[in-house]
């Protein structure tokens, strides 16, 4: 007999903050748990979402949290998580700094896509994998690689129109399409270890 197709993972609610205001002034005004699994978050009154947990954040069509985007400013993806999917934090118009997993291994696509107001952000060393569109339409002015990227995918920090400076490690062999595309990157310095860079990958200005 035909086997019924599995039924779709329920994303647990929020719950909603007590009335109480803590101590530090600092309420938490939703929180749950991400697919049921080993994965927490909250949102604060001081707009700072806190992901927490020691696995990857499960990949999804749309994510919780982003029912706050209006309000949250500061991301904290502490220190256990090791992945952050694709989509996981785009489209958050008003965040303006990220704290990154000293364990984070992948970035996926549009993972920041159109954080417009984030300037800077720290990668973590153990980072291995951007992929596309990854900080795509960001603020960011600066960006170090870290060492055991070998790949940075197209346009994973393209439409960064204020960018600057780019630091990239002896470990990059190939620099996709429009990587940088539309920065304002003045000087830079290509690595030996680089054996292929796309189309307009470090084209400057405006589209």
């Amino acid at each position: 007999a035909p086997t019924a197709p599995p039924s779709p993972k329920p994303t647990e609610p929020p719950t909603t903050a007590p009335e109480e205001i803590p101590d530090d002034g600092v309420a938490v005004i939703a929180e749950g748990k991400w697919d049921f699994g080993p994965v927490t978050w909250k949102v604060t009154s001081d707009g700072t979402l806190t992901i927490s947990g020691n696995h990857h954040i499960q990949e999804a069509n749309d994510y919780i949290w982003k029912e706050y985007a209006d309000i949250i400013t500061q991301i904290v993806v502490e220190d256990g998580i090791t992945c952050v999917p694709q989509y996981a934090f785009s489209d958050m118009p008003n965040v303006t700094g990220v704290y990154l997993s000293k364990n984070l291994n992948y970035i996926g696509e549009y993972a920041f896509a159109n954080c417009a107001c984030l300037r800077s952000i720290s990668i973590p060393v153990q980072v291995r994998e951007i992929r596309e569109y990854a900080f795509y339409g960001c603020d960011m002015t600066k960006v170090e690689i870290p060492a055991g990227v070998t790949q940075i995918a197209y346009y994973a920090f393209g439409g960064c129109y204020d960018l600057v400076e780019v630091i990239l490690p002896d470990t990059v062999q190939s620099i996709g399409c429009r990587a940088f595309y539309a920065s304002m990157i003045q000087e830079l310095t290509i690595p030996a270890s680089v054996t292929e860079i796309g189309d307009e990958a470090f084209r400057l200005g405006s589209y």
